[in-house]
């Protein structure tokens, strides 16, 4: 491996012996979960403040803020 004559060939310009650690893949993908959580509720906010200020209906709200159709029964039971 690739991996065992990058750790020699360090070990060997430092003198001594490389430590060599597990590899591990850490991937989490709570960012894009986080990031969907906090679109969903930056739609709602607008939507209720649009309804509130405007005194627009949730489809109108909808509308103005450019939500798909098709997400229109999503947002509405959130609301």
């Amino acid at each position: 491996m690739k991996h065992k004559v990058v750790q020699q060939e360090v070990g060997d310009i430092m003198g001594g012996k490389v430590i060599e650690f597990p590899e591990i893949t850490a991937y989490h993908d709570g960012v894009t979960e986080g990031r969907a959580e906090g679109k969903i509720e930056a739609i709602l906010n607008s939507i209720k403040g649009i309804m509130s200020n405007l005194g627009k209906t949730a489809e109108e709200a909808m509308d103005i803020l450019n939500v798909p159709k098709e997400d229109y029964p999503k947002y509405k039971s959130m609301l």
